[in-house]
């Protein structure tokens, strides 16, 4: 557990290494590097809101029990996006939406994640966070509920509710609601003559993602580019669902703890979390 310590450094320090701007900008999609696409860029932004939301949603990174009525923790943690940029064909929907065409192919979403206890087996959090590199961020909370915890040999059951919206974009509004169900148990790490010092909770998680998204555009630009709006009253189109696998597991030591979270949704990319904190 003393590697611990260099995390901080890791978890900062990753998007502030970034020299690019990752600012994502609708209204020039359908031109990239002077030429003009022959059609509404549709496909490309479709790709760009299931990318977004894949993001913006709340990540998987919190074991299948609770804190315990009167238990809390506070975590830092950053989530990788291991975006595609690069097609044989054309410009990917990130090469569309980069202000400079030029986008790097990890995207870096450093948060804050708080979480209190509640009565039977609940608990409440909120996430806010910064989409590396860029003016917008996001922020969002969640609810969970263990109706299994705690009952050694089962596995502990966790079901959670979130949503999470993507900020301070002055051409996109977007938001995920999250709902899906974690599985998982923990073990004692035991040091010496039986006094245990730590834990480690690994865990396996699906949820559904939805996402609805609504172009900030006026309409004649909104037609040119192909932004539709999914989900919402006067929607083009349902909102996006997509299916989200995850595995990952946290260490505690004491009031310190650590968390790693791997998660993929077949139409969009894999993610990979990363966090430190400390529970009461």
């Amino acid at each position: 557990m003393r590697h611990l310590a260099v995390l901080p450094l890791l978890l900062v320090s990753a998007p502030a290494m970034a020299s690019w701007p990752t600012d994502i900008t609708l209204s020039g999609m359908r031109t990239y590097d002077g030429i003009r696409a022959e059609e509404p860029t549709e496909d490309a932004y479709r790709a760009l809101i299931a990318d977004l939301g894949t993001a913006v949603a709340n990540q998987p990174v919190l074991p299948a029990d609770t804190t315990g009525i009167s238990g809390w923790d506070l975590a830092l943690s950053t989530t990788v996006l291991f975006a595609r940029i690069l097609d044989e064909d054309e410009p990917t929907h990130w090469q569309r939406t980069h202000p400079e065409g030029d986008p790097q192919s990890t995207v870096f979403l450093p948060t804050v994640t708080a979480r209190k206890g509640l009565p039977w087996s609940t608990e409440i959090g909120v996430t806010a966070g910064w989409y590396g590199g860029s003016h917008q961020g996001v922020f969002g909370g969640f609810a969970r509920l263990s109706p299994l915890e705690g009952y050694k040999p089962y596995p502990d059951v966790n079901l959670q509710i979130g949503y999470s919206g993507y900020i301070n974009n002055d051409e996109l509004d977007l938001g995920v609601m999250d709902v899906g169900a974690t599985i998982g148990t923990q073990f004692a790490i035991k040091r010496f003559r039986g006094i245990t010092f730590s834990h480690w909770a690994p865990y396996l998680g699906v949820s559904l993602l939805q996402v609805r998204a609504s172009p900030k555009l006026d309409a004649a630009t909104a037609a040119e580019v192909g932004a539709l709006q999914f989900g919402g009253a006067d929607a083009d189109e349902p909102a996006l669902t997509l299916t989200r696998l995850a595995a990952g597991f946290q260490i505690t030591n004491n009031k310190a703890l650590f968390r790693c979270a791997a998660a993929w949704i077949p139409e969009s990319v894999p993610t990979l979390t990363l966090g430190i904190g400390f529970a009461l």
